[in-house]
This record gives C-alpha cells, structure tokens and sequence, in this order.
C-alpha cells in the first residue's frame, strides 16, 4: 500500500513492516496500516469523542478490522457485491474493507436505488441496511428481489430486536448483522455466505419421503409432482439431511455446514430456517413426519413416516 497524503508514521508494524495512521474521510476515524502487498492488517481505530448520532446504534461503527491475505498475496474474490445504506459513511466504510478484501463493490444509497441497480446487472451478495430513507425499507427491497432473484443478500442493521431479524430471515435474508459491527466479522460472513452457493455439496442421488421428491444431481425438489421453489440457503440445508438421513445431525453440525463454523452457536438461524423448510414440504409444519426435532440436539430426515398406532377395540 503506497503512502498519501494525511499519513502519519507511528512505528514498525509486526515483523518490522511499517506502519502508518492515515484518515478515513469524514468517518472520525484513524485507519493504522501495516504495509504489506496484500494489506496483511488493518486496524480502524476511533480518533476523537465521536462522530455520528452519539450513542445511537446508527452512529457507531465497529471496529478493529483485521483482513488476511488467505495465503495468497493480492488474491482477489472478483465476486460482485452490491452495498446498500442511507448513511454515507457506512456505506464509505463496507465498501473499502470489502475491496480491501478483493471483492468487486456497487453501492447504493436508497432502496429504489438499490432496485435499479440489481435490475441493471447481477450481484453474488448484497450488503442491504433495514432502515432506508427513501420510504422503501429492506425489507421492501429483500420481497422485491425475491420475486425474481435468489442473490445472497446479508442484513446490516441498527434493528437488532429478535421478531425484526426473524421477520428478515423469513422473508428470505441469508444472514443478519447487527450495527454497531465489526468490519472483520463483515467479511468473514460475506465469504461464508458465498461458501453456501449450491452445488457444493456431495451429490446423493435422488431422496423420496412423504410426497417430495429430492434429485440432489438435477437440483430439484417436488412436492406432488409440482416443483417446490428454495432458497439457496433452503437447498443447503435439505441436502446436508438428506446426505445423513435416518440419523441425527446436531445443530453444530448443520450450522458449521451451512452457514460455516463461526455460525455454529446460532441455534436460533437454525430454527428459523427449519421452520421455512418445513412449510414448504410437511403438510402439518407444526407436527412434522419427516423434519423432526430431536430436542436439545438437533435434527434429523425421516424417510418413513412413523407407523400410527393401532386404533382400540371397542367392546
């Protein structure tokens, strides 16, 4: 990384790399770089009392961003993502970590904005804020997308109550993100979302219970005879328990393959996700034949409905 304007020297960096302090815009921030091709660290530090609505969830920003050169000197994702935020700044902020990290960034500043561009040209992930100011919220934008489009798109939000992330996850989001955030964390479940892109899990043929039929090979569900539409996410999930059926997977085990090993405690995604699975391919969701709860445990895919038991003898 070259040196500009504004860059302050403040010592050598691990490994007698040096290291500078360098301004980020009008974030009130300090960016402390370690020069090295990659961008080998990054740390955002805090330079005064504060910027923002003070003490708000909409004026704080995580910090302490560490990015890694996974190996490779200047790797590059090239994977499209598109940012979508009202605030300026955070906006600024997504989008410098993510190219920092090699991915190729869009932004947009409100949610028609955001329409337009995903309209205009195709995304892998879209970083998308709840709160838009444009009287079209994210969610408004996640169901409009989601009538055409299963793009990975990650919540970013100062809306951090549970029935909101619920209500997101539901409405098709692939993950959810509070603010004030951790621009490491960030990236990290950006590449985990893309991790979860179909076609990499092992192929095991074609699965049949109930009324619903899985081709694993020809990535299809049906349900009756009718195609059954999922989410990419959904996908996953199905094909993880119908790799392993008739037997338990934890919800370790679920959330590490699905979402990646850092979601491994998120029991909660776990639930939700399942809850969508199962009104789509149960008739009764609130009493499962197939996707069955092991409390405390985890989950399993029963291929065989359980035998009802036989009816009384009346005298």
């Amino acid at each position: 990384m070259r040196a500009a304007s504004g860059d302050r020297e403040v010592g050598d960096g691990a490994g007698g790399l040096r290291a500078i302090e360098r301004p980020v815009g009008d974030l009130n921030l300090a960016q402390r770089v370690v020069l090295h091709p990659c961008h080998d660290r990054i740390d955002l530090r805090r330079r005064g009392g504060g910027g923002g609505s003070a003490g708000g969830p909409r004026g704080r920003l995580g910090l302490q961003a560490q990015i890694r050169c996974d190996g490779m000197s200047g790797h590059a994702y090239k994977e499209n993502v598109l940012v979508v935020d009202d605030e300026e700044k955070i906006r600024k902020l997504v989008s410098m970590v993510l190219k920092q990290s090699g991915f190729k960034v869009t932004t947009a500043e409100s949610g028609r904005a955001a329409l337009e561009r995903t309209a205009g040209q195709p995304f892998d992930v879209i970083v998308l804020d709840y709160m838009l100011g444009d009287g079209k919220d994210g969610l408004q934008v996640l169901r409009e997308i989601r009538q055409w489009s299963d793009v990975l798109i990650m919540f970013l939000s100062g809306k951090d109550a549970d029935v909101d992330k619920i209500r997101a996850l539901e409405s098709g989001a692939d993950d959810y993100m509070d603010k004030p955030f951790n621009v490491d964390e960030l990236v990290a479940r950006v590449k985990a979302l893309l991790r979860r892109r179909p076609g990499q899990i092992a192929e095991v043929g074609v699965v049949e219970f109930g009324d619903v039929r899985l081709d694993v090979s020809g990535q299809s569900v049906a349900r009756k005879g009718e195609s059954v539409d999922l989410s990419n996410t959904e996908w996953r999930l199905i094909q993880q328990l119908a790799a392993h059926h008739d037997r338990v997977m934890t919800h370790e085990e679920l959330l590490s393959a699905v979402w990646g090993p850092e979601y491994r405690d998120d029991v909660q995604y776990l639930r939700v996700w399942m809850s969508r699975l199962r009104r789509k391919l149960e008739d009764n969701p609130s009493q499962p034949q197939y996707l069955k709860t092991v409390a405390g445990i985890g989950y399993s895919l029963e291929l065989q409905a359980p035998t009802p038991p036989p009816a009384a003898e009346t005298a």
